[in-house]
């Protein structure tokens, strides 16, 4: 067995999976809303995306974001297995983020995890657009 790299993790308003590998729509780091807190209506949100390669075997993954405090989780995946067949396999796992919300403006921190230990962190920014 060998430990897979984090390709990539990123935020998105649309995944397109109809003409053959996804393409990402509106990826975003900062994300302008109209006023806080805010709320996804049911239907809506947004993606998170990871992809692991160069590695073999079985794994779980998780993500969990939290408020700006650092401390008050507001989404927390829970293990997610995935299976990579050789180094040159590659594994992307699409979370939609229904009725996701963001309590204030500010900085919500996202933590990325291969098994318990975390491999990746940044940060989505909410904030609110000019009236």
């Amino acid at each position: 067995m060998k430990k897979p790299s984090l390709q990539y993790s990123l935020t998105c308003l649309g995944v397109d999976e109809r003409h053959g590998p996804p393409s990402f729509n509106y990826v975003f780091y900062r994300l302008p809303l109209a006023s806080f807190p805010y709320r996804f209506p049911a239907d809506a949100g947004f993606f998170l995306v990871n992809a692991w390669c160069d590695g073999e075997g079985e794994f779980k993954q998780r993500v969990v974001i939290t408020a700006p405090d650092g401390q008050t989780t507001l989404l927390d995946t829970g293990q997610r297995p995935f299976k990579l067949e050789s180094p040159r396999s590659l594994d992307q796992s699409i979370w939609f983020l229904q009725g996701f919300s963001f309590p204030i403006a500010g900085f919500y921190p996202v933590k990325v995890y291969l098994e318990d230990q975390v491999v990746l962190e940044y940060a989505i920014e909410a904030y609110e657009t000019p009236s």
